[in-house]
């Protein structure tokens, strides 16, 4: 994204795979559909069942003011200064604001993803980074290891600070919060992992991602969401709260 303009641009590559004989998903011309959403892509030729089609779509929009989608939201340093982020929520079907797709929670997907950013910010996705590298205009570029359904699917641009820990598991925590609340994050941590040990143990179920990171979003709409590997909260202060309630009940 770009923080000046707050705008984005990119594009998506679709697998497509063919159940029956079809002439519906096609090359030119493209209907839209402005009250489903939708738009319609007709193909020239036959798309024969059996077989995997890949439709490549440029495309191009403003981070959105709301909190739904792929959105802009800001926060305020000890100095006074406001620093602008940017955060997805994509629940029910909001993935469609930030990129073309099937975004309907009943279809299944995994997902590969690569966000650009300048090196003053990091991001985040619901999957490890398997590489960063530097390309043109001095981004960088983050590529992340493959997720799920669309609605769980989500991403964080910020200037964060974060800390770490691993659980006796071996699943990878982070808490990222702005500086002020490095002391808050740092305690809600150790909760966090003792927590997450508890309920491994106590159901005989192994958390089944890598990592999971946690990040306090300053003006996100609702309490939390609960994307896969990659949870948002409105506010660090209220997960303390809520956390030191638990903490005291299960000692």
């Amino acid at each position: 994204p770009n923080f000046i303009s707050l705008s984005f641009k990119d594009s998506v590559s679709i697998q497509i795979g063919v159940q029956n004989n079809t002439y519906w998903v096609q090359a030119l011309p493209v209907l839209h559909n402005p009250s489903h959403e939708q738009i319609g892509i007709f193909s020239p030729r036959v798309l024969n069942s059996g077989q995997k089609h890949f439709l490549y779509i440029e495309f191009e929009a403003k981070l959105t003011e709301g909190f739904h989608g792929f959105y802009k939201s800001t926060y305020r340093t000890s100095t006074g200064e406001t620093r602008t982020l940017a955060a997805t929520r994509f629940e029910p079907t909001s993935a469609r604001r930030a990129f073309p797709g099937f975004d309907e929670p009943n279809f299944k997907a995994s997902f590969s993803i690569r966000i650009r950013q300048t090196p003053e910010y990091i991001s985040l996705s619901n999957m490890p980074g398997v590489s960063t590298v530097e390309v043109n205009d001095g981004f960088l570029e983050d590529q992340f290891d493959a997720s799920m359904s669309t609605y769980l699917v989500a991403f964080v641009i910020c200037d964060l600070k974060s800390v770490h820990a691993t659980t006796s598991s071996g699943v990878q925590m982070s808490i990222y919060a702005s500086p002020e609340k490095s002391q808050q994050t740092t305690y809600v941590l150790e909760v966090l992992v003792k927590m997450l040990d508890f309920y491994e143990e106590y159901f005989n179920i192994h958390y089944p991602l890598p990592k999971l990171d946690l990040i306090a979003i300053p003006d996100f709409e609702v309490g939390a969401m609960e994307n896969w590997g990659l949870t948002t909260y409105i506010s660090i202060i209220s997960l303390l709260r809520c956390l030191e309630t638990v903490s005291q009940v299960v000692g």
